[in-house]
C-alpha cells in the first residue's frame, strides 16, 4: 500500500477533525489550537469557525472542505466499526491526514470494518487508542506507518489527591448492554455488600469522586486499555483494574504493585479490595506513584507532541514503540488471509465480550497464528488437544480433524459449543467439506472461515 511521506506540521496545525461523537466529549484542545471540529451532532447555530455539521456515514470530503474559511494543514479522522461518520474522497485534500483508531473490541466486524476503509483511503499515519494488540492485524495486511499513542484522546480533570477520602470504593461509567461482564463485577460486589458507590456524571465530577475514594475500580468492556485507567491517575486516585493482556501495553506503561493494581477474577477482586481498604496508606502510596507516572508521561500536550513526532517519521518512546511483529509462521502454505484470521478472532473476542470466562480449543493443525491472536484475550484459556473430560465455549480445527476421534468425541457429548473450520478452502473442495460436516451431524451457519455449529444457530455467529 506504500510507504507515506513524513511530513513536519508546524506546532500548532490548521486542523480540520472529522469525528463522529460530540464535541464535548472531547478536551478543548484535541490536536491544535487552530482546529475546526466536524460532527453530525453539531447544532445548526454552531460558530463556523470552530463546528462544521457533516453528514451521517460515508461522506465526501470535498464540500466540507469548502466550507473552510482556508485549506486545512492537516486533516484527523477518527474512526471505529460504527462508521457513523467517516468521510471518503479523502485524496483531494492535500494536507496530511491522520486517523484515530477507535474502539476494535466490540461491534459487529470491528477489526475487518475499520481495514477496509484503510484500504480505499490513504492516510499518513494510523494512530491506536485502546487497542494496542489489534495493531498487528493493520500492520500484517499491509498498513504502513501505524503508531501507538495510547488513549490520545484522553480529556482528564487533574486532581490533588485528597488526604481522607470520603469513600471506600467507587466505580464511575457505563454499566449497559455493552458491558455485560462489568455488570456481572458490579453485580457481584453488590451482593456482598461492598462499600461501593456508583456514578455516572461529568469528567469533572468523575474525578472528583476519584480523588475522594480509597479505590477506585476500573472494568474494562472487553481487554481494552481504556480512558479511566489514565483519568483516574490523573485525578490522584488509586486504580485497580482488571488485568489485560501483555500485548494490550497496560504492563509497558505501569507496573503493577507500584502504579496500580489488578484483579483477574470476582475472587482476587475481593481480595484486592480487602487488602487495601485494610491499608489504605499502601493505596494512597501507590496512587501518588501513579499520579507521578501519569504527569510525566500522559499528559495531553504530550500526546500531541507524540502524534506530531509520528507524522514526521521520528522515534516515540522505547514504552511506546511497536516491535517487530513475532506472531509465529504458517506451519503449512496457506497464505496470508489476514481478514480470515481477523473473522476467527472477532468472534472469538464477542464471545469473550459477552461472558465472564471462556475457554477454547485451538487443534494441533491449526495454523500457529490463530492461537497467537487468541492469547490476546485475557479472560480465555486455550488448549491446543482435545484431551480429558474438559469443555470449550469454542474449538478451532482444519477439515482433517473431522477425522480426530477426540475432537468428534467431544462434540458428540456436547463438550463444544462452537466449531470454527479455518483454512477450509485449500484443505478440501466445498462438496467435500459440507459432506464431512454434515456425516458428524453439524450445520454449516457462514463461510470464510466456515463455522460449523454443534446446535441451531446463535445471534452470536453473526458476526462471523
Amino acid at each position: 500500500m506504500g510507504e507515506p511521506t513524513p511530513h513536519n506540521p508546524p506546532e500548532s496545525p490548521g486542523t480540520l477533525l472529522c469525528f463522529a461523537a460530540e464535541r464535548r466529549f472531547y478536551g478543548d484542545v484535541i490536536v491544535s489550537e487552530r482546529e475546526v471540529f466536524a460532527g453530525p451532532d453539531v447544532e445548526p447555530g454552531a460558530d463556523p469557525a470552530r463546528e462544521l455539521r457533516c453528514p451521517e456515514g460515508e461522506y465526501n470530503i470535498a464540500p466540507l472542505l469548502a466550507r473552510l474559511a482556508e485549506p486545512p494543514e492537516l486533516i484527523v479522522v477518527r474512526a471505529d466499526a460504527s462508521m457513523r461518520a467517516v468521510p471518503v474522497n479523502l485524496d483531494s485534500a492535500k494536507a496530511p491526514k491522520v486517523l484515530l483508531l477507535g474502539d476494535t473490541h466490540h461491534m459487529p466486524r470491528p477489526i475487518r470494518t475499520v481495514l477496509a476503509y484503510l484500504r480505499r483511503e490513504r492516510f499518513d499515519l494510523v494512530v491506536g487508542e485502546f487497542n494496542r494488540q489489534h495493531l498487528h492485524f493493520f500492520r500484517e495486511a499491509g498498513i504502513a506507518n501505524i503508531a501507538w499513542i495510547p488513549c490520545y484522546t484522553l480529556a482528564p480533570c487533574e486532581r490533588e489527591p485528597v488526604a481522607a477520602p470520603g469513600h471506600a470504593l467507587c466505580f464511575a461509567g457505563q454499566a449497559g448492554a455493552y458491558h455485560p461482564y462489568r455488570r456481572m463485577i458490579l453485580d457481584h460486589l453488590e451482593r456482598r455488600g461492598a462499600p461501593l458507590t456508583r456514578f455516572y456524571g461529568t469528567r469533572e465530577e468523575a474525578a472528583a469522586l476519584y480523588a475522594d475514594s480509597t479505590i477506585t475500580l476500573n472494568v474494562s468492556l472487553n481487554g481494552d486499555l481504556n480512558l479511566r485507567v489514565f483519568e483516574t491517575m490523573a485525578a490522584g486516585g488509586f486504580l485497580l483494574t482488571d488485568r489485560l493482556s501483555t500485548e494490550s501495553g497496560l504492563p509497558l506503561l505501569f507496573t503493577e504493585g507500584e502504579h496500580l493494581a489488578t484483579y483477574d477474577s470476582p475472587e482476587s477482586l475481593d481480595a484486592q479490595i480487602e487488602r487495601y481498604l485494610a491499608d489504605p496508606g499502601a493505596a494512597r502510596r501507590i496512587a501518588a506513584a501513579g499520579r507521578a507516572a501519569y504527569l510525566r508521561s500522559h499528559r495531553p500536550a504530550l500526546k500531541r507532541a507524540q502524534l506530531r513526532a509520528a507524522l514526521a517519521g521520528q522515534s516515540l518512546p522505547d514504552e511506546l514503540t511497536l516491535p517487530p511483529i513475532t506472531r509465529p509462521a504458517a506451519a503449512r502454505p496457506y497464505g496470508d488471509d489476514i481478514d480470515g484470521r481477523a473473522a476467527v478472532y472477532e468472534f472469538v473476542q464477542e464471545l469473550h465480550r459477552v461472558r465472564p470466562a471462556a475457554r477454547a480449543l485451538v487443534m494441533p493443525s491449526v495454523d500457529p497464528r490463530f492461537a497467537s491472536d487468541l492469547a490476546d484475550l485475557p479472560r480465555l484459556t486455550s488448549d491446543r488437544a482435545a484431551t480429558g473430560p474438559a469443555s470449550w465455549a469454542i474449538a478451532l480445527c482444519t477439515v482433517n480433524d473431522l477425522w480426530d476421534q477426540s475432537l468428534l468425541g467431544a462434540i458428540r457429548e456436547g463438550r463444544v459449543e462452537f466449531l470454527v473450520i479455518v483454512n477450509t478452502w485449500r484443505d478440501a473442495a466445498a462438496n467435500e467439506l459440507l459432506a464431512r460436516v454434515q456425516s458428524v451431524g453439524l450445520h454449516l451457519w457462514a463461510r470464510r472461515p466456515v463455522l460449523a455449529g454443534v446446535q441451531r444457530p446463535r445471534a452470536e455467529a453473526a458476526s462471523l
